[in-house]
């Protein structure tokens, strides 16, 4: 045997404690990291460069529509209590959002969305998809307790974004020729329900793709985000919402990318888990997906019910004056649209109206009505009938109601060329075009409610269809030349008290009676 001595084994480090050494050694100054390891809350890197992401998009947003977060004397701001104290909060939420980049996440979190509600419910205005969106998004970047909430929050916008246009008429009208026209393309009103039907497919089809194979949908999500975002550059319109799409094109794609997921049983790989974590995430994935319906019936308002682009929702106008016409729509003041609700809008009225002025609200769904407004002489608006309104007394001017975009459409299609006076008044002449006449046109007509002056020269216009025109209760002077009508059909315009000129048989009359007398003769 041998009298040497075993020399005692050297220690040596676990292959565990190694891999944390030469971690911690790699990078010691890692700002990233060191947020991450002050602020436990956050679980990885990618979940605080994601909220850099949110927040950034989120003061973006903010600074675009800037003056909406603040106190305003014009446009006035529109509480939801009358009662409201009005602050500007343009600065406390630019504050708030830079805190949660340095302060606990948590806690700075939740102070942004208590900034954020209050300053929506001091003004309607600032009720918006975009601003609500990306703070859910930066929620799930903050509570990964809401991550799987927030995917399903994105899905019921894809859903409900699509199905909205798909019962929209206005949607395969009007509103996707208006996108196309932006977009200067060649014959719009060829192409415009093909773009239609794409984009509602599109939709649709990325929510339903989210449920069954969530990170083949995460790539539809970032393609789709982008797209949207560089068509509104090319067009120069809503800027607004620019942030929003970028923002949820890479938190989306990384939310449905991480998704949890289950086996499916149908060979289709994984699916969406949709087991809550508690029955109040429950609960609010059942409303999700169920409450954007009720904007059909008045219950929801459309920054809620996920209504993008797809109108078939009401505008309006006040009569300021004898020809004095205010379209609420809120672009050019905000870069942001107006509150599409009767409420919204009579509540504008009231906050903003003087005596005599007046209200029109054209609601185009079948189970909500608009209604005519004005405003007494204490200052309270009251709903009056559509003959008052068109009328005038001593306190009041004749009202001006808003025109149907969509009858415009329609009779730009059949070639009626229409008149305005100022860029944003309303139709008030109307010719048509006696090769593509039709007698549906003049049922058209009564969504030009404010026209004034109409040439029917050469059309094919029966007596039965002039009986039609007395829904346009402004009408002054009309024109049946060189066609079918009869004296039998110039006595169905007694009704019209407003109007000054007939031309019939080649001649000028001042009236029906005068009309008749020389036809008599």
């Amino acid at each position: 045997m041998s009298n040497k001595k075993r020399k005692p084994p050297k220690n040596k480090k676990s292959n565990a404690e190694e891999s944390i050494s030469a971690t911690v050694a790699e990078a010691p100054n890692d700002p990233v990291t060191e947020a991450s390891n002050r602020y436990l809350w956050f679980d990885d890197r990618t979940s605080y460069l994601l909220l850099v992401v949110c927040v950034v998009s989120q003061l973006v947003t903010v600074a675009i529509t800037w003056p909406v977060w603040q106190a305003r004397v014009s446009p006035v701001n529109l509480p939801w209590i009358a009662t409201t104290p009005q602050l500007s909060m343009g600065v406390p939420m630019v504050v708030s959002l830079l805190l949660v980049l340095v302060a606990p996440q948590k806690i700075a979190m939740v102070l942004h969305l208590g900034v954020l509600l209050a300053a929506i419910a001091m003004d309607q205005f600032r009720c918006q998809p975009q601003v609500i969106s990306i703070a859910a998004l930066m929620a799930a970047c903050v509570f990964k307790s809401v991550r799987q909430l927030c995917v399903w929050y994105l899905i019921s916008i894809w859903l409900w974004t699509g199905i909205h246009k798909v019962l929209s008429p206005d949607w395969f009208g009007y509103s996707s020729v208006d996108l196309l026209k932006r977009l200067r393309w060649v014959n719009p009103y060829v192409y415009h329900v093909h773009f239609a039907v794409l984009v509602a497919a599109s939709e649709i089809g990325i929510g339903v793709l989210a449920v069954l194979r969530p990170p083949i949908a995460a790539l539809f999500c970032l393609a789709l985000h982008l797209g949207i975002a560089i068509f509104l550059f090319v067009v120069n319109w809503n800027y607004s919402v620019l942030p929003w799409n970028l923002c949820t094109a890479v938190v989306g794609c990384w939310l449905l990318w991480n998704a949890s997921t289950s086996t499916s049983g149908l060979g289709l790989g994984p699916k969406l888990l949709h087991r809550p974590n508690s029955k109040w995430q429950l609960i609010t994935l059942v409303m999700m997906m169920i409450l954007p319906a009720g904007i059909y019936f008045g219950l929801v308002r459309h920054c809620f019910a996920h209504v993008l682009y797809s109108d078939h929702l009401p505008i309006a106008a006040i009569t300021r004056g004898p020809d004095e016409v205010e379209p609420l729509d809120g672009w050019d003041d905000f870069a942001v649209p107006f509150p599409h609700e009767k409420a919204a809008y009579v509540a504008y009225l009231k906050a903003s109206g003087k005596p005599g002025q007046k209200l029109h609200v054209l609601d185009p769904r079948k189970f909500v009505k608009g209604g005519y407004f004005v405003v007494g002489p204490n200052r309270q608006v009251k709903e009056i009938g559509e003959q008052a309104f068109f009328s005038s007394d001593p306190l009041s001017e004749a009202g001006i109601a808003v025109d149907d975009p969509g009858v415009i459409l329609e009779l730009e299609l059949a070639g009626v060329r229409m008149r305005k006076r100022k860029l944003r008044s309303m139709v008030f002449a109307a010719i048509l075009d006696p090769q593509k006449f039709t007698p549906g046109l003049v049922d058209l007509l009564a969504g030009l409610p404010n026209l004034e002056e109409v040439q029917f020269r050469g059309c094919s216009i029966e007596d039965q269809d002039v009986k039609k025109l007395l829904k346009l209760s402004r009408l002054k002077r009309v024109g049946f030349d060189d066609t079918p009508v009869t004296l039998a059909g110039i006595k169905h315009l007694r009704g019209l008290e407003s109007l000054e000129l007939i031309q019939f048989g080649g001649a000028d009359f001042t009236s029906v009676d005068e009309a008749l007398a020389v036809g008599d003769q």
